[in-house]
């Protein structure tokens, strides 16, 4: 695969357009600024992650003895539970504790998500070492970006519109953990008849 091609597919899978609404309905309790220094944080750790995996995921799912649809499955189970807390705060009790997300969810698995992990352990074997770390990095940056640029958005919106915001990034995340689950589940199912 060319760079530019790989560069797009990691791109389309990131999904960081439409992913704007869920991480600002995760991170709404924040100013902007604090919004930005934890998407800075969160993203540096799922850049560190994707390289991580592209030189040696294979290794470290085998030494865990794990499945990547095992992967896939437990970050769509975690997923659906953060989107409930988004969708529902007042009975998940995520409004009282205001949690600050460490590498749950925005590193993992809302950006480097058992998909994007296959892809770029897929491209270990593909491409050269600087060419996959260029690749990352290149979407990466983009992503951050447009982040970013995301998070100016509750400066110039109402609450009640960012309120709705939120509750939309909570049912598209719940959309996504629902896919996520059921996707990896048959490849599982699919994997154990094998």
């Amino acid at each position: 695969m060319d760079p530019i091609s790989a560069a797009a597919a990691l791109f389309i899978m990131l999904n960081p357009i439409g992913n704007v609404p869920v991480f600002l309905g995760i991170l709404h309790d924040y100013t902007p600024k604090k919004q930005r220094q934890i998407l800075l944080r969160e993203l540096s750790f799922a850049l560190i992650i994707l390289i991580a995996f592209a030189f040696g995921g294979k290794a470290i799912l085998g030494f865990l003895e794990l499945d990547n649809s095992v992967l896939g499955v437990g970050g769509g189970v975690l997923l659906f539970l953060i989107s409930l807390g988004i969708i529902f705060p007042r009975y998940s009790g995520m409004e009282k504790e205001n949690p600050n997300p460490l590498l749950v969810p925005i590193a993992i698995p809302l950006t480097a998500g058992p998909g994007s992990l296959a892809t770029v352990m897929l491209w270990g074997h593909q491409m050269s070492p600087f060419t996959i770390v260029t690749v990352i990095f290149c979407v990466w940056l983009i992503m951050l970006i447009i982040l970013m640029a995301a998070t100016w958005l509750k400066k110039i919106v109402s609450e009640s519109i960012f309120t709705g915001i939120k509750k939309l990034g909570g049912f598209l995340l719940c959309l996504i953990a629902t896919h996520m689950i059921v996707q990896y589940m048959i490849k599982l199912i699919e994997s154990q008849k094998a």
